[in-house]
Parts: structure tokens; C-alpha cells; sequence
């Protein structure tokens, strides 16, 4: 890609441009070494490239931001944060599931186990060229690979605010492609929606009655999508199907 000029940054905390034609001055090219140049969108990082016929600017990677910011966070939520951090750092293995009653007696179904993890909160996980979202919590096995039997698994802890739609959307988009769960873990639900124990020695449960995985999002064992409405849902339309994961399933367990 061509880029006309650059940006770098002026003295006043604005931005000057820089053109290519500069680039034949060795001492000011030399000086560009030390500086952080843009493209005139300031998402793209350049460098100068010096050719005696052709100078220019040439692009290594994006400056990535954050998508949507968020509200600030509770001190409930904080702890809680916290607490499924060291719980994850912990437990091992860690079973991932939801509490099933298919003859009227509760069950508990297993979606992940997890064996040999490490947690972290206030992960970025880049998204796309631009963009990265910050998850509450997240996950990984500390074995080198990446597959559906050790996925990236992050929870975002719910309080007073749900997940943004735009990270929302491009969170399921993510699930469609890559081994990674998104479990929504609600405060306000504490026990019957979420919990987390011990069950025998380090061996640990967590209950997710929410997540978001293989592009859809789940209650216990079924899709948003497979679920019976009363009114007919356009779940091709982005907005429309995160209408109704918050109006149908979640609005009620949001403090």
C-alpha cells in the first residue's frame, strides 16, 4: 500500500506530516529512527524506507486499540475477578459445565476439562488488524498449542453492565474460528447460574449456565438459535440477536 505522507508527532502534541520527499535529507531521516510515525489515520505504524528514486513509507503492523470501553467496574466485580483467578491458578484438573435435570434430578454436564492452566486477568486478545478486547479473566494451557481440547478460555464477570454489542458481536464472530469460550459469569446469579468449588483436593467445578462458543451463544446445552420464542427472532442479524440475548436471557440478572 501506497501512503502519501506520515504523521509524527509536533512539538505543540498534535501531529505534523511527513512526506517521502523528506527522506532524501540523511540527517532528518536518521532522526525519523526515534520516532513513532502514523498513517493518516493514525491505525497503521510506519517506517521510512529510503530508495535514491523512490523513498517512501512502508507499514510493519496496525496500532491496536481497545474496541469499546466500558463503564467503570464495582468493587464486587473486582473481588470477584480476583477470586476466579486464584480459584483458575488452582484448580486442576478444572471441569467446565452446566447443571443438566433431564428426569428431574440435577446433573452436571461437562463441557471442558481442564488440566494444567494458567490465569491472568485484564487479558487483551486482538481481534482483528485494529482492535483487541480486554477479558475479565483469562485462560490458557500451559502446553504449546492451541486446539479444541485446550481452548483459550475467558470469563467476563457480569455486575452492573453487560458486555458491550460491538465486542459482543466480534467476540462470537472469534468463537466461529477459534478454540476459545467465553464464559458470561454473573454476580447477581451467584449459585444458580455461576458457582465455583472444590471437589476433591485441587480437582475443581465451575458452572457456566452462559457462554459464548462455536459462534452462538449458549444456555447450558442450547443455542440461543434452538431456543422456542414467542416472537420470531432474525438471528442472521447481528443486532437483532444481541436484542435478545439481553431482553430474553440476561437483562434480568444485571444489577
Amino acid at each position: 500500500m501506497k501512503y502519501e505522507y506520515a504523521l509524527k508527532n509536533d512539538d505543540n502534541g498534535g501531529y505534523e506530516r511527513v512526506y517521502p520527499s523528506s527522506l532524501h535529507d540523511a540527517v532528518f531521516r536518521e532522526s525519523l529512527k526515534s520516532e513513532t510515525l502514523l498513517d493518516s489515520e493514525q491505525k497503521v505504524r510506519l517506517y521510512p524506507r529510503y530508495r535514491k528514486d523512490a523513498p517512501h513509507f512502508y507499514a510493519r503492523s496496525s496500532i491496536r486499540r481497545r474496541l469499546a470501553s466500558k463503564p467503570k467496574d464495582t468493587s464486587a466485580h473486582d473481588r470477584e475477578v480476583k477470586s476466579l483467578v486464584s480459584f483458575g491458578n488452582n484448580a486442576d484438573p478444572l471441569t467446565v459445565g452446566y447443571y443438566d435435570f433431564p428426569k428431574g434430578e440435577k446433573e452436571f454436564q461437562e463441557i471442558y476439562r481442564l488440566r494444567d492452566y494458567e490465569w491472568d486477568s485484564e487479558c487483551s486478545y486482538v481481534i482483528d488488524r485494529y482492535n483487541y478486547v480486554q477479558f475479565d479473566v483469562l485462560g490458557r494451557s500451559k502446553k504449546i498449542g492451541l486446539r479444541e481440547k485446550q481452548p483459550l478460555v475467558a470469563i467476563e464477570v457480569v455486575d452492573t453492565h453487560f458486555i458491550d454489542k460491538k465486542s459482543f458481536n466480534k467476540i462470537r464472530q472469534m468463537t466461529r474460528f477459534n478454540p476459545l469460550v467465553v464464559i458470561v459469569y454473573f454476580l447477581f446469579g451467584e449459585g444458580k447460574l455461576n458457582h465455583k468449588k472444590y471437589t476433591r483436593g485441587n480437582a475443581a467445578r465451575l458452572r457456566a449456565n452462559f457462554y459464548i462458543e462455536d459462534g452462538s451463544f449458549w444456555i447450558g446445552k442450547y443455542r440461543l438459535e434452538e431456543k422456542h420464542f414467542s416472537k420470531k427472532i432474525n438471528f442472521k442479524s447481528e443486532d437483532d440477536y444481541y436484542d435478545a440475548v439481553r431482553a430474553l436471557e440476561v437483562n434480568e440478572y444485571i444489577r
